[in-house]
């Protein structure tokens, strides 16, 4: 088989990283099965198939990964041994199998998918064993690998939304249904979604085509994503990047050939109609205004033949009619003197109508310049000639009705006002030189402390404020009312011109204000702060940040600035409590964390911050059910969400909690294996030793499978309060 190879030695093979670099690598070896021995060169695959074909079992075991040498029978340059996708053994052969398939080259992995008019039946899943399906082969990673991934029906599952698509088994049928609405489990009696039942009455769920998965529009010029399909010339055609196309499909960087037209795929031509509409009818028009403008012209040529005047000796312009000899003429230039009447042969005039009256006889004209000369001319009207500017009715009717403006009353209005000057305004009462005289002789009243009257003030407090002078007596001061007018100079927190009334200690706060140091009270991101949050949570909503500055008069405006594990997201923000910030969408697995740190800078030019972290944790599960023990751990195989009543974000093992078991159930736990076994178990007061501790796989409500504890009474419980205390 002709095939350009690379030569390497053994000893290179570990610098040999990558799968090109390793697929076209061969091997020099000797084949002693002749009579003479010959040197031969072999691939890198074809030592993979040898090999995997000498281990114990190779494709005839129960694995997920096989791999065979040729595609089909057709590669050219196969051997009659040589094994291919069509001679692996189905009862070894499961969905989301993967093989490794050496020729054509380049080598390539395919995947087996549910197909129901597939050739194949192999094993539903890698047990290998109960339900086997209609399956084939797929190059993996094709759009029919990504279509063949339609999740499981599962009636323990908490929601399915409206549209979502699932597989479910009906009289050993697969068959696809869409659900009709969201299904929410907890809204039903038995809190299980009801199964998909293939009837028209079924108000839950809708069953789908199979394959009708993939939408096929005719190409259109526009943007296009990867795999997305498309018709063009009766071929299908798939997109194998995403990219703007504005030239018709064809086989090469852009589309690839798509052989698959007979599954999945349903073709949708509203866009391709909506266009063809679209230019029907614009054609439509099209003719609609040709045939406007052919009675609106042969209109104008009329009314200007039936105005030509007799040709006489004199002057002409261009397009100018007249009537000669019983036929109609037009000047195609200006003529200074016409002394000759107008003839067919005059090369000053053109005749526009037949060679005869009568409409008889005649030979036809070409008007072509005619209409040329027509297009450049406006009606002629007595008494009007051409303007820069249309002076229409409209603008004689609004001249007619304007008159010369008599400003007499707006002038008597001035008179009646006075200047008007900055800073002063009108006042209620006339303020007077004496008035002004009398206000710079007052002055503020002293109240001499030894000598407040007996008759104005209370005897306590004439006594404090005789002895305030004397004997430094102490003042309340949130009860001395202080009056401050124009503060002279910038000190504390007023500034100079401002003034206060209030307090003694409401003035002495805001005059020690400038050097209380500010901080952040808090932030939170989405509403929260530090938190918790199940492994594999993916965030992708706005990202709002909300904070507190206490002191916020001691901070520099627009110095907020907001980092996202370290790198700044947003800075010269505005300490306006609040900020929406883009924050790509991101997904925290266990052991992983989001930290958000918002800083600012005080008025003596200090930096000041807050922090909050978002950790990871496992879930754990915990509830009584009526399911047995074999039931449950089915159930939760598939997802463990909505199982049981209960769930928390991390913690260890400990648990202390009252089982509602009414009416028979078990109590279970469910929680992370690396945890270990209980220490110990109580019933109440007392040590409880009847219960049963497994390791299981369970998946979360991410999909994920997790290594977990199940813990569970041997028998089944009736209290409806029994209570368990696990160590």
């Amino acid at each position: 088989m002709a095939e350009e190879l690379e030569e390497s030695f053994i000893k290179d093979l570990p610098e040999i990283l990558t799968p090109d670099e390793l697929y076209p690598t061969h091997f020099e070896v000797e084949d002693s099965s002749g009579a003479e021995p010959e040197n031969k060169k072999v691939g890198f695959g074809t030592v993979v198939n040898a090999i995997t074909a000498a281990l114990p079992g190779a494709n005839n075991s129960k694995t997920l990964y096989k791999s065979a040498r040729l595609y089909d029978r057709n590669v050219p340059g196969g051997n009659a041994t040589d094994e291919t996708l069509a001679d692996l053994n189905p009862d070894f052969l499961a969905l989301g199998a993967i093989c490794w398939v050496e020729f054509p080259q380049p080598s390539k992995e395919y995947r087996l998918v549910y197909a129901s008019n597939g050739q194949l039946s192999v094993w539903l899943d890698g047990s290998f064993s109960n339900i086997k399906v209609s399956a084939q082969w797929v190059e993996r990673d094709s759009l029919e690998d990504k279509n063949a991934g339609i999740q499981d029906f599962v009636p323990f599952v908490s929601t399915y939304s409206d549209g979502d698509v699932v597989k479910f088994y009906i009289d050993g049928v697969l068959r696809l249904f869409s659900a009709k609405q969201d299904l929410v489990k907890s809204s039903y009696p038995d809190k299980l979604i009801p199964e998909p039942t293939g009837l028209s009455t079924d108000t839950n769920w809708e069953e789908v085509n199979g394959t009708g998965l993939t939408r096929i529009t005719s190409w259109l010029k526009g943007e296009y994503k990867l795999d997305e399909v498309v018709a063009y010339n009766s071929q299908l055609f798939r997109a194998k990047r995403a990219f703007t196309s504005t030239v018709a499909p064809a086989s090469g960087t852009d589309w690839e050939v798509f052989a698959g037209a007979g599954g999945g795929l349903v073709y949708d031509d509203t866009e391709l109609r909506a266009r063809v509409e679209n230019l029907e009818q614009a054609s439509a028009d099209l003719l609609d205004n040709i045939e406007t403008a052919k009675v609106d012209l042969n209109a104008r040529i009329d009314a200007l033949v039936t105005a030509a005047e007799p040709w006489r000796a004199g002057s002409y312009v261009t397009g100018q009619f007249i009537l000669s000899g019983g036929n109609v003429f037009v000047a195609k230039q200006d003529i200074a003197t016409s002394t000759i009447a107008p003839t067919t042969s005059n090369v000053y005039w053109l005749q526009v109508n037949a060679a005869s009256s009568g409409g008889t006889g005649g030979t036809s004209y070409d008007d072509t310049e005619l209409r040329e000369l027509i297009n450049d001319k406006v009606t002629k009207v007595a008494g009007k000639g051409l303007s820069t500017n249309d002076y229409t009715s409209a603008d004689k009717t609004k001249l007619a009705g304007l008159q010369n403006y008599n400003d007499a009353a707006l002038v008597a209005s001035i008179a009646t006002k006075v200047d008007k000057i900055t800073g002063k305004q009108l006042s209620t009462n006339d303020y007077t030189n004496t008035d002004k005289a009398k206000l710079a002789s007052l002055e503020n009243y002293a109240l001499q402390a030894d000598s407040v009257s007996e008759d104005i003030l209370t005897e306590d407090v004439r006594i404090k404020l005789n002895a305030v002078s004397t004997i430094g007596d102490t003042i309340d001061a949130s009860k001395v009312i202080v009056n401050i007018v124009g503060i002279t100079e910038n000190i504390g927190s007023f500034k100079a011109g401002d003034s206060y009334s209030g307090t003694q200690a409401g003035f002495n706060e805001k005059l020690v204000k400038k050097y209380h140091y500010p901080v952040f009270n808090y932030l939170h991101w989405n509403g929260e702060g530090s938190r918790t949050v199940e492994a594999g949570t993916t965030f992708n909503s706005t990202d709002t940040f909300t904070w507190s500055i206490g002191n916020t008069i001691n901070s520099k405006a627009n110095t907020i600035s907001i980092k996202s594990d370290g790198v700044v997201i947003g800075s010269g923000l505005a300490n306006d409590g609040s900020e929406v910030l883009d924050i790509p969408a991101f997904t925290l697995q266990l052991g992983e964390s989001k930290s958000f740190e918002i800083n600012a800078i005080n008025t003596q030019n200090e930096s000041f911050a807050r922090s909050i972290t978002i950790d990871t944790a496992l879930a754990r599960y915990y509830g009584a059910s009526a399911l047995t023990p074999a039931q449950l751990k089915a159930a939760v195989a598939s997802t463990a969400d909505g199982v049981l009543s209960n769930k928390a974000i991390g913690g260890g093992r400990g648990l202390d909690y009252n089982f509602d078991c009414s009416g028979g159930k078990y109590p279970y736990y469910l929680y992370r294996a690396d945890l270990g076994n209980p220490s110990g178990v109580q019933q109440g007061p007392t040590t409880f030793s009847s219960y049963t501790v497994e390791d299981i796989t369970i998946k979360d409500k991410f999909g994920v499978s997790r290594s977990y504890k199940l813990l569970y009474t041997d028998t089944i419980q009736t209290a409806g309060s029994f209570n368990l205390k696990i160590n």
